[in-house]
């Protein structure tokens, strides 16, 4: 495989579809067939497709009608009768959907005329009568109703004078666990979960994309006609209650989001088509741009106008002109457009991947062309114009989350090698010139005049060398720029000889910069021990012989020999494999060989190319609509106020496969995802088969695979096999491959056990239930009727070694025929991923910035124990644990804490870090508690083996999961005390040591949702993209952070930029940095970059806010390098506290429990001291470490660097290192010193004496003054401000690095 492909634009393709879809579904533009939501089918989507509320299931299971209960009116044609689903309905029926909703004259559901077309939407939508509240018990007349026993609600609940269904302010109240609705009442209108949200060109449906005219796809990602781009905008995307309002009640004549039947939305129906002036006609993207312009100049004019302060009435204008002017421009928009402007809580959800290739592609060519782009020029991208309006909105307030998107840093050239090192030594020695010319000794000569004048000439002839310099290195720039316009021009009449040494040459130094800074160094795949050339001549040879320009498969071939060819080769030059284990040196050589050849350049994109299939509705989006609860068949959900929330928490009644919606999204907007399967790598098949068997199934007599049956593995079969069926004769792309290259996700208990042989045998399998085959060192004992593996399950339902009928005509031999005989898991082939954890499952993780705590618990297991469940259940495992515990006392003689929910009362996530240990041990299949343990810490105890066989864990291929991994086989339980008891704590602490290196692999933190890991939905968590001395970052960042969070983010540089520059370039590549009070990790980040991998960054910050941030930064840059520890830096070990007050900045005095919950407080989170009654946090000393080559330490703690530097004198005096200070100000010195209560020797030690004793020299950089108080700020915040001066900021030098 090459490992890049060219950057196109994608082809538009608009295969025409029988009638236009109806105007009720979608047309896929690559095959012509209709797409259709919920209650409609047919080719055409012109037929009704219903999904009735019933009592029953159908008599004739061949039979394609699904049973009703229902009549004409959609209400239950008898109560009385027996019988009963989920979806039986004592209100009026979606028989869409199969959801009910209230009858009656207040909030009844008032369906479409009888006689309407299919899919038409209701009159008036109703108030949701869900869940217990849709069963009755008795009827109007007091008779008992047989279906409403054992959880029905009285008709008086419901119907009676103060019921559900009758008054604003009923005496119950029922269920709005509906997407699309919220509120005590049902009666908020919120936005419903789709897809990567329709790549922000469609309605979201409740699951189905509705696309806007001119795209289609599963999540209308692609194009089919060009001229929507500069259509006007549509009422389509003006939708009631999209705005993030909370106070808007279903009623007659608004959109009833909670119902399936939006699909009568047309989007060939348009407002004011055309009037007098003709204002229909299309509105260009440049003529929106220009309008956008004129709105802004507006919204400018009237912000900087010159008014009387504080004149209201003139603010009041402004603000209502920057509105309009906002209006204005979005409403030039096109469909597309606008919609992401009209609600910008969606633009941290969607990735519109058609714009981002497009805008790329076209900027590639212009590039190539030597033409630039912009808003003269003939391309003007979609991102400028949406940036454009959002920074207009942003002054009125409609922008909050717009600000937070995640922008990939920009791809540097790697061409123009002279040009570029010209142009850093022109840079490096200019700043080195200017440091001379400024430099500052704090020790003065005896003459001060003398000095002055001495002082006077080095500045005018380093002034001359400077400029005599510039003008050198700017004549130095010029003939590299003339020599690289040369050489490019040469390159075209080279011979093909040299044309193949060339790319050998770039590819030898683009392969050795990725073993140097992709997979090199601590953590990396490789050891550097020889010097570079050594190692650039074997990689060169390598390549000289392996590497061939006749077509891209020719690097694949025979990719193992190539593997061992290089491996030999790297060895001879002294190179040491082995950094992670075997198969990870294979994996990551594979790496190497195929595509792990450095950066991307301009105008590629990066192979493996992954296409995934636009899979019809009733694989995905229809599914979705049919789900009962919004908490189901997604991994995430929108709040009543349209904020993002997680649907994953830690109860054990929380969807379990969330992994199925969140790894589709993740490929949607994948920057490896290609809207051209032709140039497709790899074809991914979204199938959400648990959605359907643990949320759908059974709910309705709809949907069934095939035969109606209640075995949901013969209906998971049927599924799969007809998702193969369609996927073989929609595209070409399987029967070319026969399926090796297509990839599909088995998220169910027991993963792929039960996937059908055609599927399994033939393509990459991903699950979460790695049980391996005998071969591997596991069990696949066989079932001696079918040959197939041993079911693990104690579910009948899921248990695919029994009932099996053979009434399916589509699966005459039955369905464990189609299953035939196949392990579960094949390594090598397939791959176990971890099981979806969002952050809030692991938040009093260390590793995310939880509180201190002492781990007091020997070893936890808090989960579902078996006690209601089949003796098959964990294969008894689970069951034989507890009764071991409880008869061994173990939580009372052993901390051995074994229990459920109910037993073990508390916070899960706190649990867990209290604990050394954890166990896993498997339940029904897959577990998800090994993600669990290693995202807080805990070392896992895996309990496998007996009727269950080995169990791989997640990654376990890659990772060498064996050095923080205990393992017990269930003989060994009895001795589970003595085994955990006999471990010593040099042997605990290296199992704690491996899985810092490797925990973040097990935390899924992709997503834009999931970048900021706090209150990103409260818009207080923002990222931007910063570059920095060559590096491209992006910091997450505060926006409430009053002076360094709110400085990164309006400015996009980052904060004390005069101070980090310096520090980076005394930075040794490779070498140990210290951050003390590392706030949120901004300048770790750059530190850690300059080091490189090799290196190591400690960052030391001990509030929980800012350390869960310098985290977060750590992972979204992929600095695995840095080492975030919550800790305060001291004179001696122990525990300390920060202060319960704020003590820095407008907010100054307020206490901080109550400053840091309020959004609207801004807090100087950098100015917050050590203290009292605040969090605990613990001390060590920075010797105690025992740290060398540590060749720069940062400080800046807020008054308390004397008791940092007092423990540090040992590190300073072996390393040397360059030092960052401040000086502060002597009032919040002396108030550290007197709430701390300090011994007299710690508040004696001068850090300035110190360091001269050593014979450092310091360099001031300026003064860390915080300004004029705001007009918010508290009257202790303005006082503190006004008295606390100025803090200095010194770089203090050790002698062997001074000239440096």
């Amino acid at each position: 495989m090459i490992p890049y492909i060219a950057l196109k634009k994608p082809q538009i393709h608009n295969k025409p579809c029988p009638n236009g879809c109806s105007g009720r579904g979608v047309c896929n533009g690559d095959t012509g067939l209709c797409d259709c939501p919920a209650g409609v089918g047919g080719p055409d989507c012109a037929s009704p497709d219903l999904r009735p509320c019933t009592n029953r299931y159908r008599a004739d299971k061949a039979s394609s009608t699904p049973a009703s209960h229902i009549g004409p009116n959609k209400r239950d044609v008898n109560w009385t009768a027996p019988g009963w689903t989920q979806s039986r309905c004592a209100g009026v029926c979606d028989d869409a959907t199969g959801i009910c909703y209230c009858d009656g004259p207040h909030f009844g559901r008032v369906p479409a005329p009888q006689g309407s077309s299919a899919g038409s939407p209701p009159i008036r939508p109703g108030r949701l009568l869900h869940g217990n509240c849709q069963r009755l018990k008795s009827d109007d007349k007091g008779q008992a109703l047989q279906w409403g026993t054992g959880g029905g609600m009285s008709y008086d609940d419901v119907y009676g004078a103060q019921g559900w269904c009758t008054v604003d302010t009923p005496r119950v109240r029922c269920s709005c666990d509906m997407d699309g609705v919220d509120g005590d009442l049902c009666q908020l209108v919120t936005e419903t979960v789709c897809p990567n949200q329709c790549s922000g060109h469609g309605e979201c449906l409740r699951g189905f994309c509705s696309c806007f005219e001119g795209w289609y796809g599963l999540d209308c990602g692609r194009l089919a006609n060009a001229s929507v781009l500069e259509a006007p905008a549509t009422a389509a995307a003006e939708v009631n209650g999209k705005d993030g309002s909370n106070d808007k009640e279903q009623g007659l004549g608004q959109k009833d989001e909670g119902d399936s039947n939006l699909n009568s939305k047309s989007v060939s129906d348009k407002e004011g088509d055309e009037d007098e002036e003709g204002e229909g006609r299309g509105v260009s993207e440049n003529e929106a741009a220009e309008i956008a312009g004129d709105a802004a100049l507006e919204a400018e004019a009237a912000l900087s106008a010159d008014s009387p302060a504080g004149d209201e009435a003139d603010a009041a204008a402004a603000a209502e002109q920057i509105e309009a002017a906002a209006a204005a421009a979005a409403a030039a928009l096109p469909d597309h457009l606008r919609l992401l402007f009209d609600r910008p809580f969606l633009k941290n959800l969607v990735v519109d991947v058609w714009s981002t290739t497009t805008s790329a592609a076209e900027a590639a060519a212009a590039a190539a062309a030597g033409s630039a782009t912009g808003p003269d020029g003939q391309f003007l991208q979609e991102e400028q114009q949406q940036q454009a309006l959002i920074n207009i909105a942003a002054h009125g307030g409609a922008a909050d989350a717009a600000a937070a998107e995640v922008q990939a840093p920009p791809i540097p050239d790697i061409y123009f090698k002279p040009l570029h090192e010209a142009e850093e030594a022109a840079a490096a020695a200019v700043a080195q010139a200017k440091k001379r010319t400024t430099r500052h000794l704090t020790a003065a000569p005896e003459d001060q005049q003398q000095q002055q004048q001495q002082q006077q000439q080095e500045e005018e002839e380093e002034e001359l060398r400077l400029q005599q310099l510039e003008e050198q290195l700017e004549a130095a720039v010029e003939s590299a720029r003339a020599a690289a316009a040369a050489a490019a021009a040469a390159a075209t009449a080279t011979s093909h000889a040299d044309h193949q040494q060339q790319q050998q040459q770039q590819r030898s130094r683009q392969l050795l910069r990725h073993m140097w800074t992709g997979g090199g160094g601590r953590r990396g795949m490789i050891s550097i021990a020889p010097k570079q050339e050594t190692v650039t001549a074997a990689v060169q040879a390598w390549l000289s012989a392996n590497t061939t320009a006749t077509s891209p498969s020719s690097s694949s071939s025979s990719s193992s020999s190539k593997e061992a060819s290089l491996a030999a080769a790297l060895a001879a030059a002294g190179v040491q494999m082995g950094r992670l284990s075997s198969e990870a040196d294979g994996v990551l050589l594979r790496h190497l060989v195929e595509q792990g050849l450095g950066e991307v350049p301009a105008g590629k994109a990066r192979r493996p190319r992954i296409f995934v299939y636009d899979m019809p509705s009733r694989f995905v989006g229809r599914l979705l609509q049919y789900r009962p609860s919004k908490q189901t068949c997604t991994w995430r959900i929108f709040s009543k106020s349209n904020f993002s929330l997680y649907t994953t928490t830690e109860s054990s009644s929380a969807w379990r496969y969330p992994l199925e919606s969140h790894l589709h999204e993740l490929l949607l907007q994948s920057p490896h995802r290609t809207l051209d399967p032709e140039e497709a790598d790899f074809f991914y098949v979204p199938v959400y088969a648990s959605c359907f068997m643990e949320a759908v199934a059974g709910w309705a007599d709809a949907p069934w695979w095939g035969v109606q049956s209640r075995s949901m593995v013969k209906q998971g079969v049927a599924m799969y096999l007809d998702a193969l069926s369609w996927v073989r004769t929609a595209y070409p792309y399987w029967n070319a491959t026969r399926g090796a290259n297509h990839i599909w996700l088995f998220s169910h208990d027991e993963g792929a056990c039960w996937a059908p042989q055609e599927i399994y045998n033939a393509s990459i399998i991903l699950s979460q239930w790695g049980r391996l085959p005998a071969a591997a060192g596991g069990d696949d004992t066989r079932d001696g009727g079918g040959g197939m593996v041993n079911s693990s399950t104690s579910r009948w339902e899921y248990n695919f070694n029994k009932g099996d009928d053979k009434d399916d005509p589509a699966m005459p031999r039955g369905y464990q025929a189609a299953i035939g005989a196949h392990p579960c898991y094949t390594p090598g082939k397939d791959l176990v991923l971890p099981a979806f954890k969002p952050p809030p499952r692991f938040h009093a993780s260390p590793f995310m910035g939880g509180d201190a705590r002492s781990r007091d618990i020997l070893a936890l297991l808090r989960t579902d124990l078996g006690d209601a469940r089949p003796p098959a259940f964990s294969g008894g495992l689970r069951q034989s644990l507890a009764k071991l515990a409880k008869d061994g006392r173990w939580k009372e003689q052993h901390r051995i804490w074994i229990g459920s929910e109910a037993e073990l009362e508390g916070d899960a996530s706190v649990l867990l870090a209290r604990s050394r240990f954890c166990l896993v041990v498997p339940r029904d299949g897959w577990p998800g508690l090994f993600e669990d343990t290693v995202l807080h810490g805990c070392i896992p105890v895996v309990v496998s083996g007996g009727d269950m066989g080995a169990i791989a864990q997640p990654f376990s291929a890659v990772l060498r999961l064996s050095a923080a991994v205990l393992k017990v086989r269930p003989e060994e339980l009895p001795n589970l005390p003595s085994i955990l008891g006999g471990i010593s704590e040099a042997q605990e602490a290296g199992f704690r040591r491996s899985i810092a290196k490797w925990w973040q692999r097990m935390a899924w933190l992709s997503h834009p949702m999931e970048a900021a890991v706090q209150n990103i939905n409260k818009g207080l968590v923002q990222s931007v993209p910063v570059e920095f001395k060559g590096h491209n970052l992006t910091v997450v960042a505060l926006s409430h952070d009053e002076y360094v969070g709110s400085h990164i983010l309006r400015t996009r540089t980052p904060w004390q930029a005069d101070l980090l520059g310096p520090l980076m370039d005394k930075v040794r590549p490779g070498s140990v940095v210290v951050d003390a009070g590392a706030n949120m990790g901004d300048f770790a980040i750059f530190l850690a970059a300059a080091t490189g991998p090799t290196g190591v960054v400690y960052a030391f910050e001990p509030q929980a806010r800012m350390f869960q941030l310098v985290c977060t930064n750590m992972i979204i840059n992929g600095l695995l390098h840095m080492v975030p520890m919550r800790n305060a830096l001291s004179y001696e070990p122990g525990e300390l506290h920060m202060s319960d007050k704020v003590t820095d900045g407008s907010a100054g005095g307020m206490e901080y429990k109550d400053a840091d919950v309020n959004d609207k407080v801004t807090i100087n989170y950098g100015g917050m001291r050590l203290g009292l009654g605040g969090e605990t946090v613990p001390a060590i000393t920075l010797d105690s470490m025992n740290l060398t080559d540590v060749s720069v330490i940062k400080v800046d703690i807020q008054g308390a660097e004397k008791l940092m530097f007092y423990g540090a004198q040992e590190t300073i005096k072996r390393n040397l290192p360059v030092v960052a200070y401040e000086s502060v100000e002597a009032g919040m010195a002396t108030a550290v010193d007197a709430e701390l209560q300090l011994p007299q020797h710690v508040k004696d030690f001068n850090v300035d004496t110190f360091l001269k004793s050593l014979g450092y020299t310091t360099q001031v950089f300026g003064s860390d003054n915080i300004g004029t108080p705001p007009a918010n700020a508290t009257a202790g915040g303005r006082r503190r401000m006004l008295q606390g001066g100025s803090r200095q900021r010194i770089l203090a030098v050790p002698p062997n690095r001074r000239r440096q």
